[in-house]
This record gives C-alpha cells, structure tokens and sequence, in this order.
C-alpha cells in the first residue's frame, strides 16, 4: 500500500506538470480574436442567462413548424405572411440560431466571463473561460468516478495516468482552442455516466433521481445526449438491466423532465430540442446533405489517429486487456455498460465529424470505462498482481 501511495504521488507530480503543459500551451493563443461561430457564442452570451433561459426573442414550436413548412414547400408568399404575422425575430437575436441549434448550457456558463464595455476583452475572457473549463474537464474524470463511490488507490491511480495522457494529447488541447460545445458536453456525459453506474450499482430512488437529473443536465450541453441516452437503453439491454430501467423510469423521466424545465423553462414554450432535430433532419435530407457531403470518414479517422496515436493505442489496448481479464474473472456484466455507451456514441456521431472536437466526449466515456472496468476488478488485481505493495 505504501508504494501505491509514493507511486500515486509521482503520477500526480506528472498530472500537474501535464496540466500546466496544457494552460500555458493554451495561453499563447489567448490574444487570438474570436472568429466563424464563435462571434455568434459571444453575441448570445452577451446578453445573459435568464435571455437564453427563456429562450426570448425565439420562435414557439407551431411558429417555428408553419414557417419551416412553407419554406420547405418553397411557397414565399405563405412564408412572407407568416413571417410578418409572427413579428419574425432577427437571427441576431434569436438564441436558437445565435447557438447554431444547440442547447444553451455553454452560453450559461460563457456569460461568466463576459464584459459588456469591451469587445477586445470578451474575447481574452473566454479564451479563459476555455482554459478553465480544459482544467475541470480533468477534474470531472475524477468527479465521475468518485460519483460512482469506486475510489481507491488503485483507481486514483489510472486516472492520474489517462488524465495525464489526455492533458497531453492533440485532441484535448485542439477542443479547447475555441469555445465550443462539445467540451461542455465532455463535463456533462461524465456526469451522466458516473450516476448510472451508480444508480445500476444501487437502485434507490435518491439515486434514480439524480440520475435523471444528470440527463437533464447532458442534454442542455448538446444535443447528441441522445446519442448517449439511446447508447445507454442498448447497454442496459445487452447487460439485461433494462428491467430495472422500467421499474425506475417514472422517477427518473419525471426527475429529467424538472430537471429540465428548471434549468431551461424556455424550453417548455419552443420544445427547442424537438426543433433542433428538425433543423439537422432537413440540412441532411431535404437540402441533399451539402454539409455533410464533403466529411471524409476515412481522412478524419486518419487524421486523428495519426494525432492521436499514443493516447488511442493505450486506451484500445487497454480496453482489450480489461475485456479479457473481466469475462474470465467477474460475474456482473454491468462493466459491459460504459464500453457500449462509448462505442455507439463512437459509431453515430462519426459520418458528422466535421472536426475533431465532435469525437472529444467519447474519449472522455471510454476512460471513464476502462477506470470503471478497473475498479470491478481490483479485487482481483489486488491479490493476484500487486501481491505485497
């Protein structure tokens, strides 16, 4: 036990100086103005939390579907009246086209850092904002496993070791060079991760709840929840847990549903969530998928595995090991869970990569995996490989 601690103490020696690799890395571009959708983020965080919450100065859903319609019916006179007649807002003020679709979590937390009085400011204030965030992404990682109350040496361990080979990589410091979404949904899936295992380890209804707070919480980060949430019900298929799911989803639905329209009441008047899969089912559908068209699946993954190499051979080779030595050795399947919800994220959001930032939370779920995978095993690994440390 003693070596783990002095072993432990060395990796954290290596945690902080990786950490501090990255915020002075991050520093030098801190004079870089912001550019493309980042203008729209600092618009919108300019004029608060409670204007995004309420999402003022937006479309209600059947305005929203009316105009949307006729548009796609290219009829312009229909579409000229509806607009006059719903007093239609300027785009640079309605929030659902400032965040470019996507919840409003992030402009939460950017209008922290704003300044009203000075541009030049604003945009040092959330290069900041970025750094910060890059320093409590690797503190969730710990958060999200403490959430799961799976701590101990061993574990604290490894994920001082991934925290280390995330601070490092190319993927981490790229998603914070500019702000974004995906970093905050990183924090969020972590989160949500953390609390269901902890809700599949304990069923209790204080846990369900806060389960489904946490859904809540990952769906005004961004959208592709869905993709985790869906990921999730496979898992727990697979695991066959999914009973225990239906006998919790009225608290956990109803905790999701509070959750949300506490955080984002707006909500309830544009059903904005419900928009946003509009909108991306008609640019990639009606519009002959012109954004998407050009994202080259084979030349991303290329890309970002030649960037990446180190940090995705460990957490592939690790994966592999962890799966071996656990189908051999543990009886619960329900470390099948993170690896599933990590994969099917993976599989989804990959013909939409435009650039790497959109992969950064899955590579948050599979470290989350491999440590949670770890932690089942450490009885293991205990008495049969760390023998008298």
């Amino acid at each position: 036990m003693h070596k783990i601690k002095l072993y432990n103490t060395f990796l954290l020696i290596l945690l902080l100086a990786s950490v501090v690799f990255f915020v002075l890395k991050s520093y030098t571009q801190i004079n870089n103005h912001l550019g493309w959708d980042e203008l729209n983020y600092e618009t919108l965080s300019r004029k608060g939390i409670m204007y995004n919450a309420l999402e003022k100065n937006s479309l209600n859903f059947l305005q929203f579907y009316e105009i949307g319609k006729a548009r796609a019916d290219k009829d312009t006179l229909l579409n000229n009246k509806l607009v006059e007649k719903y007093n239609y807002p300027d785009e640079n003020l309605n929030p659902f086209y400032l965040r470019h679709y996507h919840p409003p979590l992030a402009t939460y937390y950017w209008s922290f850092f704003i300044n009203h009085s000075n541009k030049i400011q604003n945009d040092i204030n959330l290069r900041i904002s970025n750094i910060c965030l890059g320093v409590l992404a690797i503190l969730t990682l710990f958060i999200s496993l403490r959430i799961t109350k799976k701590i101990n040496y061993l574990v604290i361990g490894f994920i001082l070791i991934f925290s280390s080979f995330l601070a490092l990589s190319n993927i981490f410091n790229y998603s914070f060079e500019r702000i974004n979404f995906h970093t905050i949904q990183f924090i969020c899936s972590l989160i949500f991760i953390g609390m269901l295992m902890r809700w599949l380890e304990n069923s209790s209804r204080r846990n369900a709840i806060y389960l489904g707070g946490s859904v809540a919480l990952m769906f005004l980060a961004l959208e592709t929840a869905l993709f985790i949430v869906v990921g999730a019900l496979i898992s727990l298929l697979i695991s066959k847990k999914i009973r225990l799911f239906f006998k919790s989803f009225y608290i956990i639905f109803i905790a999701f549903i509070l959750g949300m329209l506490v955080m984002w009441p707006g909500v309830l008047k544009t059903l904005a969530p419900v928009k946003t899969w509009i909108m991306y089912f008609a640019r990639i559908f009606l519009k002959g998928n012109d954004e998407y068209s050009g994202v080259s699946v084979l030349d991303q993954w290329s890309i970002l595995f030649s960037e990446n190499v180190i940090l995705f051979t460990v957490l592939l080779l690790i994966s592999f090991v962890c799966l071996i030595f656990s189908k051999k050795y543990l009886d619960t399947k329900i470390y099948y869970v993170p690896y599933i919800i990590s994969f099917f994220y993976l599989i989804v959001i990959t013909p939409f990569i435009m650039n790497k930032t959109y992969v950064f939370p899955v590579i948050g779920l599979l470290i989350f995996a491999i440590i949670y995978n770890i932690s089942k095993l450490y009885p293991y690994i205990k008495s049969k490989l760390i023998f008298n440390v």
